[in-house]
């Protein structure tokens, strides 16, 4: 009986590890993206998904998976850190945009509160006593 081999299953993946020239394509792709959000004709702001798409991926997944990558890892990296870079730099340049700060919450950046809960940075009058009285439940 003949026996024939099974598909492992899945779309086989756009760029090859191994392939020298998927690498230094995944790189160069990278870059240019970069090159044709912030030009005069365009004033499209640089985002994760632009950089997806641009890459030819289908969804956010398929580039966090290739960041996992070894070979991939340091462009893709890179090329996040440009798009933090942007909004960041936004941000520090007045733009306080709702937009800008989503942006960077999506990418780990998170709002820190701080709360006084003392007499407003006074010292704590000395004199305050809190009283805990422990009852014993009757006995019935």
């Amino acid at each position: 009986m003949e026996t024939t081999e099974k598909h492992p299953g899945g779309r086989p993946p756009i760029y090859d590890e191994e392939n020298e020239s998927d690498i230094l394509k995944v790189k160069e792709l990278c870059e240019d993206y970069f090159t044709t959000v912030n030009t005069s004709d365009n004033e499209k702001p640089p985002t994760v998904t632009g950089l997806t798409l641009h890459l030819g991926f289908a969804d956010k997944s398929s580039l966090y998976d290739y960041a996992k990558k070894p070979k991939f890892s340091h462009s893709i990296k890179r090329a996040l850190t440009g798009i933090e870079q942007f909004h960041e730099e936004s941000i520090a340049e007045g733009d306080k945009c709702t937009g800008n700060i989503f942006a960077l919450k999506n990418m780990g950046w998170h709002d820190t509160v701080k709360t006084d809960v003392t007499t407003g940075g006074e010292k704590i009058n000395s004199n305050s006593i809190v009283q805990v009285e422990i009852v014993k439940p009757n006995d019935e």
